[in-house]
Formats: C-alpha cells, sequence, structure tokens
C-alpha cells in the first residue's frame, strides 16, 4: 500500500501506521511462502519536508524445515495402497509451498489411481516451531468411497461410429477407478483427428460401488481445404493445394485428395487411410493413388503408381508397414531414348520415433530402416533398396538445441546401369546435404548431371538456438558421398556444405529459411543454395 498510494498522502500517522502494517503482513506473508517463518520486520519514520520517509528493515532468518508430515483420514482407516506406503514424505526439506501442495498432490494421485474417484482435502494446518526453526504440516483428507468403473454413455456423436470412440476407451467395466485411464481416454479423443474436446463426467455410485461414466463427444470438422508453397534454389518454386475430408465412411477415415505444380513438376494423388483396421486400434490400411512428372537434373520422368500398406503401432514409439506397390513409368535420362518400367515391389519400413514434435523435434531419437525389393516385370530383373536413417536431438539448456542425423543407403542386386534412373541412389538438397543442388552429390556425366549411384552415405550436424519465443537461429554443416557401387574405399569425394538460417515459429510449425554453401565447389555447383519450406530440415 505505501507503494501503491504513493501519490495518495495519508491524512496523519494513524492512517500511515495503518498502511505500514498492511504492508508488513504482506511481507510476512511472502517470506513464509518462502521457507522463512522466523523472518521479523522492523519500521522507521523520518520527517522530510514533503512529508514522512518509511525505512523497512527485513532479517529473513533461517530457511524452517519440515519435521513432520501427518495425515488425519476423515470417517475411515488409511486406505490400504501401496503408493501411499512408498510415498516420499519430504521430511528435513524446507518448508516450500511447492513441496507442501507436491506431496498433497502425490497423495491424492495414488487415491484416484486406486479406486478413490472423488477424495477431498477438509484441512491443512502448519504448526512452526520457533525454538527448532521446524514446521509440523497435518493435512485432513476424506478419501471417499472406492469405486470400479460402470457403464459407459457416449453422447454428442453426428457422423462419427460409436465403436470408434469405444475402441478408444482404455478402462474395462468392472475394473477398479484409476484416474489414469480416464486421462489416457481423453488424450487418444483428443489426438484421433475427429473430436475436438470431450467431457468427462460421473454419474451416481450404484449401490454395488459401480460409477457409470459418461463421454459428451464434440466432433471437429470432418472437411478442409489447404495450400502450401516451397521455394529452393536447385528445384525453384513448388505449390500445392489439397482438399480433405476425416470422417468418410464414419469410421475417422482420412480421404485427401492432392494437386501439386511448379516449374519443374506436377502432380495429382488421392490417399485414403482406414484406421482401426478389423476393429484393431493399432492397425490401419494405406491406399495411394499418384500420377506425377518432373524434370531433374538425373532424368525426366512420368509416373503413375497405386500402393497399397498396412500399419501397425507396435507402440507408443514404434511402428511397422509392409505393403505392395505396383508403378508404371515413363523415364528420358539425359541423352538416351526413353525407356518404360512395369515395376512390382514390396516395401516393408520400422519406424521408431521419441521425440516430442513432429515438425520441431527439440529432444529425442528418430529412427527409419526400411528394405523394398523391386521386380520389374517388362526386363525381368530384381534389386533390392535398403535404407536406415536416424536423427538425435539433444536440449542444451532451455534455448539451445543440438540436433545430428545420418542416413545409409545400398541397392543390391544389379549393376547401376541396370536399376531405373529414379530407384537410384541420390544425395543433396534442402532434405539431404544443403549447399548442393538436388541430386548432384555424387557423380556426374559430362553434362554435370547426376548418374546416380548404388551407395549413398549422409551427415548432417546443426545448433538450434531461441533468441526469442518466435525467432530462432541455426548453424549447419553436412556432408555426403554417392557411389556407383558398393564400396567405403572409393574415388567417390564426401562433399560437404556449410550455411545458417533462421526459424520463424508459428502455430503450424517453423518456418525455414536457410542459405548454405559448398565447401567443395565444382563446375557443375552454384556459389550457394536457399531454402524456404515449413519444418526443421530434419
Amino acid at each position: 500500500m505505501l507503494v501503491a498510494l504513493k501519490e495518495e498522502k495519508p491524512a496523519n500517522l494513524v492512517a500511515l501506521n495503518r498502511r505500514i502494517k498492511s504492508d508488513l503482513e504482506s511481507f510476512k506473508t511472502v517470506m513464509q511462502e518462502n521457507g522463512y517463518f522466523g523472518a521479523s520486520f522492523t519500521h522507521n519514520l523520518e520527517p522530510e519536508k514533503s512529508g514522512q520517509k518509511v525505512t523497512i528493515k527485513i532479517d529473513k532468518g533461517a530457511l524452517y524445515k519440515i519435521d513432520a508430515f501427518d495425515v488425519e483420514w476423515l470417517n475411515q482407516d488409511k486406505p490400504e495402497i501401496k503408493a501411499l506406503a512408498l510415498l516420499e514424505i519430504p521430511l528435513g526439506k524446507t518448508a516450500l509451498p511447492d513441496i507442501l501442495l507436491n506431496t498433497e498432490q502425490q497423495i491424492f494421485n495414488a487415491l484416484m489411481q486406486n479406486g478413490y474417484y472423488a477424495p477431498v482435502s477438509k484441512a491443512k494446518e502448519l504448526r512452526v516451531q520457533h525454538e527448532t526453526q521446524t514446521v509440523a504440516v497435518y493435512l485432513s483428507i476424506a478419501a471417499g468411497p472406492k469405486a470400479v468403473f460402470g457403464e459407459t454413455d457416449i453422447t454428442g456423436l453426428t457422423t462419427l461410429d460409436g465403436a470408434f470412440v469405444r475402441r478408444r476407451i482404455a478402462w474395462e467395466q468392472g475394473a477398479v477407478f484409476d484416474i489414469e485411464e480416464i486421462a489416457k481416454t481423453r488424450n487418444k479423443l483428443n489426438r484421433s483427428g475427429v473430436i475436438s474436446g470431450v467431457d468427462i463426467k460421473y454419474g451416481a455410485l450404484t449401490n454395488d460401488g459401480a460409477l457409470p461414466v459418461s463421454l459428451d463427444i464434440n466432433e471437429s470438422k470432418h472437411k478442409s481445404i489447404g495450400a502450401g508453397i516451397a521455394y529452393s534454389t536447385a528445384q525453384e518454386v513448388v505449390g500445392n493445394m489439397f482438399w480433405e475430408h476425416r470422417n468418410l465412411l464414419g469410421g475417422a477415415e482420412r480421404f485427401r485428395v492432392k494437386l501439386e505444380g511448379g516449374t519443374k513438376s506436377y502432380g495429382l494423388s488421392a490417399n485414403l487411410n482406414k484406421p482401426d483396421l478389423w476393429g484393431d486400434e493399432d492397425l490401419s490400411w494405406q491406399n495411394a493413388l499418384l500420377f506425377k512428372g518432373e524434370e531433374l537434373e538425373a532424368f525426366n520422368k512420368e509416373t503413375a503408381s497405386y500402393s497399397t500398406l498396412l500399419n501397425y503401432k507396435y507402440s507408443a514409439t514404434s511402428a511397422f508397414s509392409g505393403g505392395l506397390t505396383f508403378e508404371q513409368s515413363l523415364i528420358e535420362e539425359k541423352g538416351e531414348a526413353d525407356e518404360d518400367f512395369t515395376m512390382i515391389s514390396a516395401p516393408l519400413t520400422f519406424r521408431y520415433d521419441e521425440t516430442d514434435n513432429v515438425l520441431d523435434p527439440r529432444e529425442g531419437v528418430r529412427l527409419n530402416a526400411s528394405v523394398t525389393p523391386y521386380h520389374v516385370l517388362n526386363k525381368q530383373n530384381s534389386f533390392v533398396v535398403s535404407t536406415t536413417e536416424a536423427s538425435h536431438y539433444l536440449p542444451l539448456g532451455e534455448n539451445f538445441v543440438w540436433a545430428n542425423r545420418a542416413r545409409a543407403a545400398f541397392i543390391n542386386g544389379q549393376s547401376l546401369q541396370d536399376i531405373p534412373a529414379d530407384k537410384r541412389l541420390y544425395a543433396g538438397g534442402g532434405g539431404s546435404v544443403r549447399g548442393y543442388g538436388h541430386q548432384l552429390v555424387g557423380p556426374l556425366d559430362n553434362e554435370n548431371d547426376p548418374t546416380g549411384g548404388r551407395m549413398a552415405l549422409e551427415v548432417g550436424t546443426e545448433g538450434r538456438v531461441k533468441i526469442t519465443d518466435e525467432i530462432e537461429l541455426v548453424g549447419f554443416i553436412e556432408g555426403g558421398r554417392v557411389s556407383e557401387d558398393i564400396e567405403f574405399s572409393g574415388n567417390d569425394d564426401f562433399l560437404w556444405g556449410v550455411g545458417s538460417g533462421v526459424r520463424y515459429h508459428t502455430p503450424i510449425g517453423p518456418l525455414r529459411f536457410d542459405l548454405a554453401v559448398p565447401l567443395e565447389k565444382r563446375d557443375a555447383d552454384d556459389e550457394f543454395q536457399f531454402y524456404i519450406s515449413i519444418g526443421q530440415a530434419f
């Protein structure tokens, strides 16, 4: 009050002393909230021409420790819960509010994870012993009745199938109530892509101890349209538009049609993803139809393909996928006649991802490993492409992330000339080795066009530092090598690029601006490469 009412002078000394007393009580509360229960305060008044000068001195004293923490269980004995017996009581720790509240919350969590769905804190008392500079904590808690999950009622659905929701309910009817199962269910539903919110309420406890639960579902909008654009020095401008329906048949089927085009490419694709295949929440079926044309440094290509894949989510961090792809391509390599390829392939993939964000990972590890056998029907030859890619993200402090990635890919079964140009291995570009043009790391022909290889290796490291909530600066160095044959000691150079960039963080992900230069510049390489896109480089 002394500061807030500084411009409003008190009428007399009595009024001034009332303000001082009020402030001293506030100071005392603040000191106690920080563990200084023995803090003392003195004040002094000195007359001045403009009024009274108030000086307040604070002796904070010692930090008080917790020497007792007792719970009184109202109207019942202490619940026989293992988590309560193992609860770490903060004896000897500083009597800070965070420590006291955390211990109280752990008690409530233990109750609500073991059948007690509505515990209530009736009273809390802190008994301060100034002689020993300690605090004794006494809680009075009513645990309430113990319950099992009863019937679950689902309301609010308009077009979404109720079975889709029920498959995401984490508890079984008759199981002991556990608040963690409630949280898991809410999280699954909110992350489904078709539900914007869920209100979970409990009904009246039945005579046999069953707790009815109701889920009031708020479906999200199922249809959307969108557009995007990316730019790089090598591939120039690429734009896309899409239309999507996220609940096509009532079971959260996701159907997307996408049209893309740029100065060197065009395409039309349709994708249908069916979740919960055969009633299994972890199994989905993905189908894709693609028509695409590209003009690249290595080749020109027109292709039509259909793929069908089964995706199995093994755990929260790992998944497997496998299926078949049918492809018809017309490929023109520079200086050679057009060539038709009719192919069938069977991609098998393992994915592991424990990172914290898809577009902006700041902690964790990612691993993708795939093996894809190909058979060229009209050439009667076969080959196998295997690829492993890993990345690691390490936060160093609150604002710095050290990111690293590596990729190794190999083709076995045929010589380079017998492998379709679009299935050969390449490196270079915005998602590969920045500083070099798209696919330009590796062997080049007489016209400085890439010929691809049977082995590709890439490594990269990047430092990311946030200077504000929205602005992030990055610096990176990346290298790669592509070889016509599988050999680690050949004559092909390992080419390095270095650069820096800026990220502008938006609600949909970081907007990326990168500038990179080649460290081993060849005649085919530009002085620099510039990239714009959404999401981190890796």
